[in-house]
């Protein structure tokens, strides 16, 4: 798999706009891989992120763990 920071991983999701409240909080794309599910969605949630921003992070992540959802490179 391919290290992805997560700025990549919000942009291929379409989110790019919330890439500085991650960075304020010092919340990296390693540690959203490595947080159990609970913790993510209060992670989530503490940034302050919508409903469906956070419910579409959940989805990607635990579909990535599950070898289910590969990131597809967006022609720029």
């Amino acid at each position: 798999m391919e290290t992805e920071n997560i700025e990549q991983f919000l942009k291929k999701l379409g989110q790019e706009c919330y890439v500085d409240k991650f960075r304020e909080n010092e919340v990296d794309f390693e540690l959203l891989r490595e947080l159990p599910e609970d913790d993510l969605k209060e992670t989530l949630k503490e940034l302050d992120l919508p409903v469906g921003v956070r419910m579409k992070i959940v989805q990607k992540l635990k579909a990535m763990k599950e070898g289910k959802w590969l990131f597809q490179k967006k022609n720029i």
